[in-house]
């Protein structure tokens, strides 16, 4: 065996394994020599494998069998040293197939990500998924959608703080809800960027964020416009969607 190390998970993420290698790449200062370098690296059990051209004084090391504690930890030991810039151990994670969330329309979403079928053209999709492997967004983007009205009491638009400074410019209220027999096109347009990531119905492409739903007059003149606007902005729309 040539090496062995610790293999770390994250805390929200236990299925995911960071594995280390015995690599850790140093960066010195300017004024560090190669005796010195050489005095630091045994003092660490480390063996100097080759240089990293693009870096001035960076080489990239060897944990050798005689270290006693595990890159990482080296790494931390040696950041606290003046004369080193930088001290990284080579990790790597292996790649996870990306996941889909359980909702039951999603096989239906082909917008998001779909695989070919009937009436669906190659690469007609956003491919949404390598993106959710990054995030899926969070409260902190509030998107503010402009149309006629919202069902607000609609599962996908449920969750703690899914919803921010509603208002209905028609009603002049802050309830911005469809009526009777009102075909509410703003609630299918909402759906779309920030359906709620709940299980049921449809998912949206950042089902984190939160949703301010803005109702217009009916008309749009210039103080109408400006009206949505200014709300949109005082109250912290991160994106405006005027559908």
């Amino acid at each position: 065996m040539a090496f062995a190390s610790h293999v770390y998970q994250f805390q929200n993420n236990p299925g995911t394994f960071v594995y280390l290698t015995n690599e850790i790449t140093i960066q010195f200062t300017s004024g560090v020599n190669g005796t010195k370098v050489s005095s630091l690296a045994g003092k660490f059990n480390l063996i100097e494998s080759k240089s990293v051209n693009f870096l001035p004084n960076t080489f990239v090391f060897l944990v050798s069998k005689q270290a006693t504690i595990n890159p990482i930890k080296i790494a931390h030991s040696l950041i606290a040293i003046p004369e080193v810039i930088a001290a990284e151990p080579n990790i790597f994670i292996h790649q996870e197939t990306h996941s889909h969330p359980q909702h039951s329309l999603y096989s239906q979403q082909w917008y998001l990500n779909h695989n070919g079928g009937p009436q669906l053209v190659t690469l007609s999709h956003i491919a949404v998924d390598p993106a959710w492997d990054i995030t899926r967004a969070n409260r902190s983007v509030v998107l503010g959608v402009v149309d006629d009205s919202f069902d607000l009491n609609h599962p996908d638009f449920q969750g703690m703080g899914k919803i921010v400074a509603p208002r209905d410019l028609k009603e002049n209220d802050f309830l911005p809800l469809p009526v009777e027999k009102e075909s509410s096109h703003g609630t299918a347009c909402a759906g779309i960027p920030v359906a709620e990531e709940n299980g049921s119905g449809v998912v949206g492409v950042a089902p984190g964020c939160a949703l301010m739903s803005i109702r217009t007059t009916g008309f749009l003149d210039d103080d109408s416009i400006e009206s949505i606007f200014n709300w949109a902005v005082v109250k912290g729309a991160s994106v405006i969607l005027c559908s």
